[in-house]
């Protein structure tokens, strides 16, 4: 099956393997079960025939190029016996191979919620930042709970990392919290800004600045989209400016101080793609250590009135 899986690793392309894989029986019924003899005769009325197939990938691009495959594939095939020996001879050699990636070991690996769980100390740096920047109250709460979040975080670098800590792992963990604390100095900006601009005024002269700032490396680094990642892309886009000109108007009607706890309902969703699209299991340590940082965040903006009632605010 080595020709179907270089065939289902084309379409997947720009797409997640959970699409592809709910397609995989319409893919082989498509391509007569990945026959490299008969798909390396199909022509332009089967590709035209495969744009009419629902069930599969419709992709004019990877047909053609599946139909290529297969034609390159039997001169492999007929060159060195076999598909799968003309890969083999790339073997590397017993003392070139890398290290085997146990089950441990790619339980380590960064997942979506992991990372999503660390960077949640960023409101709670913001709490700090609003007091220092935008003169809001600060009370003992506040502290008890960054202490808290802090613990969750230790949990969940515990688990990340389980005591062995790689160069790799290190650095990833930096990057983390330090794109943590460039969020949250962001969050006091957005605070700031809305004070005195409007939504779409926000919205507009950051992706303004954003463009001018990456416009002359884009004629050299700039890769084009093509497929359907153009329209992952444009819609990316779009709910971003979307999320700006959002958070714009409500820091334009509250304090960061009682906004910033909504940044964790962030990770029920990152927990959930991660799952679905990604198929990244969640731990139960990452789980607790969410829940360590969520609870602080909670008690750091649990202002309260001189009579201990709740601020409606």
């Amino acid at each position: 099956r080595l020709f179907e899986k270089i065939c289902l690793e084309g379409f997947q392309a720009g797409l997640s393997w959970l699409t592809i894989l709910r397609k995989r029986e319409a893919f082989r019924a498509a391509f007569a079960n990945f026959d490299v003899t008969r798909v390396a005769l199909f022509t332009a009325r089967d590709v035209e025939r495969l744009l009419g197939n629902a069930a599969i990938v419709r992709h004019r691009g990877k047909i053609e190029s599946a139909i290529n495959n297969a034609q390159r594939a039997g001169e492999l095939a007929a060159e060195f016996g076999s598909l799968a020996a003309y890969f083999w001879r790339w073997e590397p050699g017993p003392a070139s191979r890398p290290a085997k990636l146990t089950r441990d070991a790619l339980a380590k690996m960064s997942t979506s919620a992991e990372a999503m769980a660390l960077s949640f100390i960023a409101p709670l740096i913001a709490l700090f930042l609003a007091a220092a920047f935008l003169g809001e109250t600060i009370d003992r709460r506040a502290v008890l709970g960054s202490v808290l979040a802090l613990g969750g975080v230790g949990l969940i670098a515990v688990g990340k990392f389980g005591g062995s800590y790689t160069p790799a792992a290190v650095h990833g963990m930096m990057a983390i919290l330090a794109s943590a604390v460039l969020y949250a100095i962001n969050l006091v900006v957005q605070r700031r800004q809305a004070q005195v601009a409007g939504p779409v005024e926000i919205a507009f002269f950051q992706n303004l600045f954003i463009s001018a700032l990456f416009a002359p490396g884009a004629w050299w680094l700039a890769s084009i989209p093509t497929g359907g990642q153009t329209l992952l892309v444009g819609a990316g886009a779009v709910l971003a400016v979307v999320s700006l000109m959002l958070i714009g108007w409500a820091y334009a009607r509250a304090e960061a101080q009682v906004l910033v706890p909504l940044e964790y309902t962030a990770f029920i969703w990152a927990a959930l793609v991660g799952w679905v699209m990604f198929n990244e299991a969640v731990t139960l340590r990452t789980l607790a250590g969410v829940m360590l940082i969520v609870a602080g965040c909670l008690l750091a903006v649990a202002t309260r009135r001189d009579n201990g009632q709740p601020n409606p605010a």
